[in-house]
């Protein structure tokens, strides 16, 4: 239908169709970068605006910039989205300090500081997994922030991340943890003081987190543990804490087998989606299409 109360941006977006032949008929610009190659091919190479998509989030990186720029002690930032360590894409932030900032907000300006900061802005899948200071922002000759060399600057960092010496796990308990990372995250070792986010954790894997956890060491560790307690140290730490308050570890449920029967009895849901499929027998309300 196109933009609400916003006339420019719809007559830039929605032009007029010239390819189908329908009369009337509207083409929509979605803001996608592509070529067409010599055989036909569709060549995808980014887009034209700071839109991204990350773990099935649109994210505008504006909107992260906009953020960190409301810190008082943050002079000019910027986001760049990078491959991760599992294959998905994350986002990576980059900042400056303002010349005048007080050692008060210096110290509240910290990359993690940043972090945490941003976690009470922004939904947690828009809060970068990495924040990075630097001394000057890089900028092309036309004075606009050079993204190309901030994402590479971010793959550097990545990678002297993966090839720091780490302090190898103490405890049994940080062993399991560290173990469970570097499998989720892809990664051949982890130190006990890496921070699971700045490795490349996300919303996703801390749940995976939680169930295994929950299977080798019998501790259901809340999300707000995990999201608080970011190294494999401090994690290891709460877990041993809740361990000795708790005393004996939590057992799993043994779920017993039903006998098997030439037919068994339905559950409430599967009851009252076939009385709603009685009442209406054609709709395809509950349908979960799919391409595969």
């Amino acid at each position: 239908q196109g933009y609400w109360n916003q006339s420019e941006k719809t007559a830039e977006a929605f032009v007029r169709d010239t390819l189908s032949g329908i009369a009337g008929g509207r083409l929509y610009r979605t803001g996608d970068l592509a070529r067409l190659l010599a055989d036909g091919t569709v060549e995808c190479l980014g887009r034209r605006d700071t839109q991204v998509k990350v773990r099935g989030f649109r994210i505008e990186l504006g909107e992260i910039e906009d953020a960190l720029l409301q810190h008082p002690a943050v002079g000019l930032a910027a986001v760049v989205a990078t491959p991760g360590p599992d294959g998905q894409t994350g986002l990576t932030g980059f900042y400056t300090a303002k010349a005048d900032a007080s050692e008060e907000r210096e110290q509240g300006q910290e990359p993690q500081a940043l972090r945490a900061w941003l976690g009470t802005k922004l939904p947690k899948y828009m809060v970068p997994g990495r924040i990075i200071r630097l001394e000057a922002m890089p900028l092309t000759p036309s004075g606009k922030v050079d993204r190309r060399q901030l994402a590479g600057l971010a793959e550097a960092e990545a990678a002297v991340q993966r090839e720091a010496v780490c302090e190898a796990p103490v405890t049994e308990t940080e062993r399991i943890v560290a173990a469970i990372w570097s499998e989720l995250l892809n990664r051949e070792a982890v130190g006990r003081n890496d921070d699971f986010f700045e490795l490349g954790g996300h919303s996703l894997l801390t749940m995976q987190v939680k169930s295994r956890l929950l299977a080798e060491l019998g501790v259901d560790v809340s999300l707000q543990t995990l999201f608080s307690e970011t190294t494999v140290a401090d994690l290891a730490q709460a877990i041993e804490e809740r361990l000795l308050a708790g005393g004996e570890r939590e057992r799993e449920i043994e779920i017993a087998p039903a006998p098997e029967r030439g037919h068994y009895r339905l559950s409430h849901a599967q009851r009252r989606l076939w009385f709603l499929y009685k009442l209406n027998p054609d709709s395809g309300s509950y349908h979960v299409p799919m391409h595969v």
